[in-house]
């Protein structure tokens, strides 16, 4: 994320997000139950909004390049790369786009129908496998642990004050989730996603959209340019590999 993108989420916040809760959860103007779910609802809308931009901006994965999904075998694989390929050959498909999208359904097939590179894009995404990577669990553990450290810190500090113990006391408790679940699928081999989520979304997508949801939804303004921990921790050990 840009520096101009992160002002712009920190105006978001100042300006819209923050002034509206303060709105809903002023004393006197709902009763207590009403207003909180008033801005719960609002701060889920955010977030939503949010999420779904992320996602766009991020361009399809390899399922949905493929048009399967993670429940999708070998044999499934294989049939829906064949009949992709010959959909996007350049020799065929007189597109200009053509050239590029066959050339990203050849690697998304390369890595779907390998189970181990499978298996670690799902968990930790493209740049895994792109940059071939060599990160330790340990590493992105304690990547992890840092990253939820510091914005547990941060929560502290924004929620001073005896007014503020319920609110800190629920980020915290919101932090923690994030925590297990992020360490849950990322960390955790053969880990499944929940059954009503969409098939075509991966484990990564959902451990990297997490902070940024969390950030939508105005609890606190993004950290910079790397928002996922372990993605910053895979940025560096590529980087570090291309220069060897």
């Amino acid at each position: 994320m840009s520096d101009i993108e992160g002002l712009g989420d920190f105006f978001v916040y100042v300006f819209f997000v923050y002034p509206v809760t303060g709105y809903l959860l002023k004393p006197g103007r709902f009763r207590k139950a009403t207003g909180l779910g008033l801005a719960i609802a609002f701060l889920i809308a955010v977030a939503s909004v949010k999420t779904g931009l992320e996602f766009q901006e991020k361009g399809p994965n390899y399922y949905s390049l493929l048009g399967v999904d993670r429940y999708s075998s070998e044999g499934d694989i294989k049939k829906a790369y064949k009949s992709r390929a010959l959909e996007l050959h350049p020799d065929k498909n007189p597109s200009p786009e053509a050239a590029d999208m066959f050339d990203k359904v050849r690697t998304a097939f390369d890595v779907l129908s390998n189970v181990d590179d499978r298996e670690s894009w799902e968990r930790f995404g493209p740049e895994r496998i792109q940059g071939r990577a060599v990160v330790e669990d340990s590493q992105v553990f304690f990547e992890m642990l840092i990253f939820h450290a510091a914005w547990a810190l941060l929560a502290f500090v924004l929620t001073l004050g005896r007014s503020n113990g319920e609110a800190r006391g629920a980020v915290y408790v919101g932090q923690l989730g994030l925590f297990l679940v992020e360490t849950y699928l990322t960390l955790q081999k053969g880990a499944e996603l929940p059954f009503w989520m969409p098939g075509f979304v991966a484990k990564y997508e959902v451990v990297q959209v997490m902070p940024e949801a969390q950030a939508g939804a105005g609890a606190w303004p993004e950290p910079g340019p790397q928002r996922c921990a372990r993605t910053h921790l895979l940025h560096s050990s590529s980087s570090w590999e291309s220069r060897r």
